[in-house]
């Protein structure tokens, strides 16, 4: 069982490392944002990036997907 449970983790862990760059796109559609706009910044925060998507015609936006964030915005 032990050995089971060492394996689930080893390929879990080694899947997210492989698809590390797959991470934002699954970030967003689990969280209902539609749209990515741009690469988020330290002057381009969520504070920038909100009224960014409401001038677009989106009701929210914000900075999301982990280590690499990027401007998305929700329907």
């Amino acid at each position: 069982m032990t050995m089971t449970k060492a394996f689930v983790i080893f390929i879990l862990v080694a899947t997210s490392l492989c698809n590390s760059n797959a991470l934002p796109s699954s970030v967003v559609n689990g969280f209902g944002y539609d749209y990515c706009i741009a690469k988020c910044s330290i002057t381009f925060l969520d504070d920038v990036c909100k009224p960014v998507c409401i001038s677009k015609g989106y009701s929210d936006g914000g900075c999301i997907g982990g280590p690499k964030l990027k401007c998305c915005c929700k329907k």
